[in-house]
């Protein structure tokens, strides 16, 4: 090729270069070395992750949200049931007790022991005795003229209102916290009858203070106290009876 471009110059002549430079060497890629295969399957479509994202995201929101309201659901359902009742204030009202139930939970909460009921007898027994004392010094008031005699049956009706007083006070110590819750109606009675047998047994007391006996107003005391001790009894006969006593 170089003989024939010099030979044409030596001629003098414009020779046109017709030599076929060889086409360039294409390198070959192993691609068994390079680790890259080459499929000969069809194509296939491969999603774009980057739209799935939003949508995964959208899933995964749903499902822990129903895992919360799940078990809100269960225990809302379950205070309903047991809520029902429920009123206006939020608090919860218990269903009614039947009253033949109500009536004998009472009877064995204030029902009365053996001690309770000798001295319940006891109690009755003085508080009569202190009656009918104060009813026989009215008759004797009103015929005798003796007032020493007087004197004796006003200060023997005292005694007997003290010790009827005290036996009613031995009774009630002995009450236990469900008899006393029990018989709060009657009890709150007894101790204002007591009291009024009180008040009317320190209006004898100031009759036998007096240096001249007056036999009327003796009588007329003796009267109110019995009244007042009648009461009494029967705020006592009472209360024994709720409580299961029989009285003779």
């Amino acid at each position: 090729m170089h003989q024939a471009k010099n030979r044409a110059h030596a001629s003098g002549g414009c020779v046109r270069d017709f030599s076929i430079s060889a086409p360039p060497r294409r390198r070959r890629v192993n691609l068994s070395r390079s680790g890259a295969r080459i499929s000969t399957a069809r194509p296939f479509f491969i999603p774009n992750l980057q739209e799935r994202k939003p949508r995964m995201r959208r899933s995964v929101s749903v499902i822990v949200t129903l895992f919360v309201l799940f078990p809100l659901a269960i225990l809302a359902q379950h205070a309903g049931r047991h809520g029902a009742s429920t009123g206006t204030s939020g608090g919860t009202s218990a269903p009614a007790e039947d009253s033949d139930v109500a009536t004998f939970k009472h009877a064995i909460a204030v029902q009365a022991t053996e001690e309770q009921i000798g001295q319940f007898r006891l109690m009755i027994k003085s508080t009569e005795a202190a009656r009918q004392q104060a009813h026989d010094l009215q008759h004797l008031g009103s015929n005798a003229s003796d007032s020493e005699g007087l004197t004796s049956k006003a200060t023997g009706l005292q005694d007997s209102v003290e010790e009827a007083q005290r036996e009613n006070r031995t009774f009630r110590q002995s009450l236990s916290d469900s008899q006393e819750a029990g018989l709060k109606h009657l009890t709150r009675k007894l101790t204002k009858s007591d009291s009024a047998v009180s008040k009317e047994a320190k209006a004898i007391s100031k009759q036998l203070e007096q240096r001249t006996l007056n036999s009327g107003r003796l009588v007329s005391a003796a009267a109110n106290l019995e009244k007042a001790l009648a009461l009494f009894q029967s705020d006592q006969l009472n209360l024994g009876k709720e409580m299961g006593i029989q009285s003779h």
